[in-house]
């Protein structure tokens, strides 16, 4: 990043937050800082398909192999509030929520051998 650029967007928020830490510049450089707000991700109810596929082969006569192939769809809404955003003088941050379908496929493939007694 160029020198310009950290001083138009970003110099006045590091200096306000070694200021407000009572850091210096070399222990914000050489500390590891997380933030567990960061992100928070809200989800609602929503309805899932499966299907699946099952080949079984008796190789023996107290033994048999299966192959599966299952898969599931769901496409929840989740909405994503977002706090990366500075902390004002009273602490509070500005929360930036996002709302959307998020599809999600799950594919499952396996193979089992099965004993019968």
């Amino acid at each position: 990043m160029s020198q310009e650029a950290y001083d138009q967007f970003y110099k006045a928020d590091v200096d306000y937050y070694i200021q407000q830490e009572g850091l210096s510049v070399q222990e914000m450089l050489q500390g590891t800082f997380i933030d567990e707000e960061f992100l928070h991700i809200r989800k609602s109810s929503t309805f899932k398909l499966g299907t699946g596929l099952s080949l079984a082969y008796r190789y023996k006569e107290n033994a048999a192999l299966r192959l599966y192939c299952d898969y599931d769809f769901a496409s929840p809404r989740l909405t994503y509030d977002l706090k990366n955003s500075w902390a004002d003088e009273d602490g509070n941050r500005e929360v930036r929520s996002y709302s959307k379908r998020t599809p999600m496929h799950n594919f499952t493939f396996g193979a089992s051998i099965a004993f019968m007694f």
